[in-house]
């Protein structure tokens, strides 16, 4: 009597015993949905979102106007790929070393350093260019410290000619574009100042630690506001008379912001 030959014995990529072509189908069904996965993790990777959807760059203001977004993060973080498409000023509050990576792009050659960078507090910088040529990109942190600022993204059209007066009770504004004009000042401690009732809204950011009031004679209570801390911040609408006063000890450092 003749023994029939035992069935070849197959083994896939995963362990699990097979018999002939059914080992080979299951190890390239797991092999093609392990490529599947990768691919869908490198997607989601390279996602891009608008900024104000970014988890770092908090949106805590918006109107018609203006919005207004807390932007911070500490040394090795990195935010997500997001896109800037409006003219956007920033106030700086932390300075520190960053990085960047333009979409499809490589990081940038930045180094760190032992100590951050010596900049005045509230020191205001913008770009207009995201208007005409947006850009998608992803930052990190490098160090030493933590990196924060307070973004202020104009939502109008601008003005082309620009700021020629006052801003508010300040002589004249330090720097002025077609979206945005911008002073910085000191106020020492018990200092109030008379704000005059201006024809564009004007983000108001407290740049050093120490606490201010604003408050209005007229019956809007939702113009009243308290500020405490490095970071905070009152959007100044037009057409509404104001005081603000220092209410701490010492002198703080305050930078006003227009927005066209």
């Amino acid at each position: 009597m003749q023994r029939r030959p035992s069935p070849r014995r197959v083994y896939s990529s995963t362990g699990l015993r097979a018999d002939g072509a059914r080992g080979v189908l299951v190890g390239c069904v797991l092999a093609s949905g392990l490529l599947a996965g990768i691919a869908a993790s490198d997607l989601a990777a390279q996602t891009v979102v608008p900024v104000h959807e970014e988890p770092r760059h908090r949106l805590v203001h918006e109107s018609a106007a203006l919005q207004v977004l807390d932007i911070g993060f500490q040394p090795g973080d990195t935010t997500l790929f997001h896109r800037h498409d409006r003219p956007i000023a920033y106030v700086e509050i932390d300075a520190t070393v960053v990085n960047q990576q333009r979409l499809g792009g490589p990081w940038g050659r930045v180094v760190g350093t032992r100590a951050p960078p010596r900049r005045a507090p509230g020191r205001v910088s913008w770009n207009e260019g995201y208007a005409d040529v947006p850009l998608e990109h992803r930052v990190t942190a490098i160090g030493p410290g933590p990196f924060r600022l307070i973004g202020v993204v104009s939502l109008g059209f601008g003005d082309e000619s620009g700021r020629t007066g006052p801003l508010g009770p300040f002589e004249a504004a330090h720097d002025s574009s077609r979206y945005f004009s911008q002073v910085r000042v000191e106020m020492d401690a018990g200092q109030a100042v008379e704000w005059p009732p201006t024809d564009a809204p004007v983000v108001m950011v407290l740049a050093s630690a120490g606490e201010l009031s604003v408050e209005s004679e007229q019956p809007a209570p939702d113009v009243a506001a308290h500020l405490v801390g490095a970071g905070a911040f009152s959007v100044l609408a037009p057409g509404t008379s104001l005081r603000i006063r220092n209410l701490g000890s010492g002198p703080v450092a305050l930078s006003f912001v227009e927005v066209r």
